[in-house]
C-alpha cells in the first residue's frame, strides 16, 4: 500500500506530465504548414488590360478630335465672314471626316467584347485563386457601366468608366503570380483618375487624387530596385510633373504630362517583364 506522502508525490508528477499537453503550446517538432503557391497570371488578364487600354486610347483620341472640330468650326464661321469660300470648303470637308471618325465606335465595341469574353474565364480562375466576392462584384459593376457608356456612344463617360475598370486590376493581380507588381495597376489608375478629374475642371479633386497617386507610386518605386534606374527616374519625374500641371490648373499641360507619364509607366511594365524573364534564365 502507498503511504499518503508517496501518493501525493505521484499525483504531483502526473500533473507535471499533463501540463505541457494541455497548455496549448505547439510542439517544438511541429513543422509550419507550407505556403500555397500562387497560380501563374492567366492570359485572359493580360487581354482584359490590353483591351481596356485600347478603349481609353480611342476615347481620348475622340475627345481630342472633338475639341479640334470645335476650333475648326469657329474658324470656318470667321472665314465665311471674310469671303474665303475655298478655304472654308476644305475645312468643312475635314470636319465631315472628323464627324465620321467620332461616330465610328467599332474599335471600342470589338475591345469591349474581348473584355467580356475573357473576363468570363478570368473571374472563375481568379475566384479559385482567392479573389473575394466583393472585388469580383465591383469589377462586374464597372464593366456594366463601361458597356452602357460605349453603347450610348458617350465619349467622356466611356473614358471615365474605362478608368474605373482599371481600379479593379490591382485586386485581381494580387491573387496570381505576376511579373508586374499589382500596385503598378493601382498607380496607373491613380494617374489616369487625377488627369480625368483635372480635364473636367475638378482641380481640387485632382489635387487630392495626386496624393493617392504619389503614395501608390512610392510603393511601386520601392519594388523597382532591380529596374533600370533611368526608366524609374523618368517615370518619377513625369508623375511629379503631372501633379505640378494640376496645381497650375493648366488643361493643356495636364494633357501633355499625362501622355508622358503613361508612356513611362508602359516602359516600366516592360522592364518588369524583362527583368522577370532574365531572372528565370
Amino acid at each position: 500500500m502507498f503511504s499518503g506522502r508517496r501518493l501525493l508525490i505521484l499525483l504531483l508528477l502526473g500533473t507535471l506530465v499533463l501540463i505541457p499537453a494541455c497548455s496549448g503550446e505547439k510542439s517544438p517538432a511541429q513543422k509550419p504548414a507550407p505556403q500555397t503557391k500562387k497560380p501563374e497570371l492567366p492570359e485572359q488578364f493580360k487581354i482584359v488590360v490590353k483591351e481596356t487600354d485600347a478603349i481609353i486610347k480611342e476615347a481620348d483620341k475622340k475627345i481630342k478630335l472633338d475639341n479640334y472640330s470645335i476650333l475648326e468650326s469657329s474658324d470656318t464661321g470667321q472665314n465665311k465672314d471674310t469671303g474665303q469660300q475655298k478655304e472654308t470648303g476644305k475645312k468643312e470637308s475635314g470636319q465631315g471626316n472628323i464627324k465620321s471618325m467620332l461616330d465610328n465606335w467599332q474599335k471600342e465595341q470589338t475591345s469591349l467584347k474581348q473584355i467580356h469574353r475573357n473576363w468570363n474565364k478570368l473571374q472563375v480562375k481568379a475566384t479559385q485563386a482567392g479573389l473575394n466576392m466583393e472585388s469580383r462584384h465591383k469589377f462586374d459593376q464597372s464593366l456594366d457601366r463601361l458597356t452602357d457608356s460605349i453603347n450610348a456612344k458617350n465619349t467622356e463617360n466611356t473614358i471615365i468608366k474605362a478608368i474605373e475598370l482599371y481600379d479593379g486590376f490591382d485586386s485581381i493581380a494580387q491573387v496570381f503570380n505576376t511579373p508586374i507588381p499589382p500596385v503598378y495597376y493601382q498607380t496607373k489608375y491613380e494617374i489616369m483618375k487625377a488627369s480625368a478629374l483635372a480635364m473636367q475642371g475638378k482641380w481640387e479633386e485632382g489635387k487630392k487624387q495626386c496624393q493617392h497617386m504619389l503614395r501608390e507610386w512610392n510603393t511601386l518605386k520601392m519594388q523597382a530596385d532591380k529596374i533600370d534606374n533611368q526608366v524609374v527616374s523618368c517615370t518619377d519625374a513625369s508623375i511629379r510633373d503631372l501633379c505640378r500641371a494640376i496645381d497650375n490648373k493648366s488643361v493643356g499641360l495636364v494633357s501633355i504630362k499625362t501622355d508622358i507619364a503613361i508612356e513611362n509607366m508602359n516602359k516600366l511594365s516592360e522592364e518588369f517583364k524583362r527583368n522577370n524573364m532574365t531572372g528565370k534564365k
